[in-house]
């Protein structure tokens, strides 16, 4: 029940699925503590290793700088897109200039992206993450360039067969 201006300030607030998604026991050498969303926005890309089940051994170190390049250049082209947007909430436009509070929105907007097309969740708003106030459909979980990214990295893990992704995305 907040509104925001409690304080004077207007707030966001990136809110955690209301489930979380059971992990495949891809390692069993490392424990893995705290929740998918939170290691989604602390190690993006090996939150997705560890959501597809596989073991940091599994991946060749090329696959994986790949997977890192086209993750941070897609973090960037979202982030020109928020900055770009016209109904962009005042909140998020603050955010985006403080380094690290834009790194963690986008991270957000990717772990959103993922759990949303991942098969085991998809169609199911209780496993996938919400912010708000909202932010623009330019980086939602629907658009293309959500769909282009997951699709890109799914195929670069081999991982294809996990997601429900739309007969539209191109793998370029």
């Amino acid at each position: 029940a907040l509104s925001g201006s409690e304080k004077g300030e207007p707030i966001g607030m990136l809110l955690s699925p209301a489930i979380s998604l059971p992990l495949p026991a891809a390692d069993l050498s490392r424990q893995h503590s705290g929740s998918l969303f939170t290691s989604f926005l602390t190690a993006p890309l090996q939150s997705l290793v560890l959501l597809l089940g596989l073991n940091g051994f599994d991946i060749e170190k090329d696959l994986y700088s790949k997977a890192e390049k086209l993750l941070q250049s897609s973090s960037n082209e979202w982030g020109s897109l928020l900055a770009a947007s016209d109904n962009l909430d005042p909140v998020w436009s603050q955010i985006l200039c403080d380094p690290f509070l834009r790194r963690l929105l986008l991270r957000f907007v990717f772990c959103r992206a993922v759990l949303f097309l991942y098969a085991q969740s998809s169609n199911k708003i209780e496993f996938v993450p919400e912010c708000m106030p909202p932010l623009p459909e330019v980086v939602s979980p629907v658009s293309s360039t959500c769909h282009a990214l997951v699709a890109q990295l799914a195929d670069i893990f081999g991982a294809t067969d996990r997601f429900i992704l739309p007969v539209t995305t191109h793998l370029p």
